[in-house]
């Protein structure tokens, strides 16, 4: 099973995202001034808040 890809809110990813790795995602999110997480298993995790705790997954998206 690949690893998902949560975010707050849909405007968070652009298209480009798809099929980054966790460093990637993890650069894309300081470069947007977003928060940034990842779980023991590989899910990646962006927020605007530091303290969110609702989370989307990202249909479709693949975290190579």
């Amino acid at each position: 099973m690949g690893r998902k890809l949560y975010i707050e809110s849909v405007e968070l990813i652009g298209d480009d995202l798809n099929g980054s790795t966790p460093l990637q995602i993890e650069k894309y999110a300081k470069e947007n001034n977003l928060y940034f997480s990842q779980d023991d298993i590989g899910n990646c995790y962006l927020s605007k808040n530091e303290d969110c705790e609702q989370f989307e997954e990202v249909e479709g998206f693949e975290i190579d």
